[in-house]
């Protein structure tokens, strides 16, 4: 936190989100907490995304352990959405007592069982992407991984 060049603007970010949030408010601090992750992270440019970074890091990587990446950037905003949540409205509410907004709108699902996060968005796999391809091509066991068949998008060796 300390070495961090984005801790006092960090600070005012959190500061605001955990007084009532609404999601446009939510999405014009998001890049500065992105920011700070990337930080956290070691990336060294400002040009980056999170998921480029990721993806860099990921690529890089001869024995790439999945849980020393990033998370995306998906991911992460489903995460802030949670955090806001419990201390813009949970906490900070219990004062104004102001109606809560909808769970399913700040990354949780109600179900009959109870409330469970939710991780992913549905639409986010929908696509077929470069980058999604690159993973899957570098995930395989096999030792020539450029050898790739694009019409399949497997190895052509396994």
């Amino acid at each position: 936190w300390m070495k961090s060049s984005h801790k006092d603007e960090l600070t005012m970010v959190f500061q605001f989100l955990s007084w009532i949030p609404d999601l446009p408010r939510i999405k014009t601090y998001f890049p500065i907490i992105c920011r700070f992750i990337l930080d956290l992270y070691g990336c060294k440019t400002n040009s980056e995304t999170l998921d480029e970074f990721r993806l860099r890091l990921f690529k890089n990587s001869s024995k790439t352990n999945m849980r020393e990446l990033p998370p995306t950037s998906r991911s992460l905003f489903l995460h802030v959405l949670r955090s806001c949540y419990q201390a813009g409205w949970i906490w900070s509410n219990t004062m104004n007592q102001e109606p809560n907004p909808p769970l399913d709108e700040f990354g949780w699902v109600e179900q009959d069982s109870g409330l469970k996060i939710k991780w992913v968005e549905e639409n986010d796999f929908n696509e077929s992407t470069p980058a999604l391809l690159n993973l899957a091509v570098k995930t395989c066991m096999c030792q020539f991984q450029e050898k790739t068949d694009q019409n399949n998008n497997k190895c052509m060796n396994c």
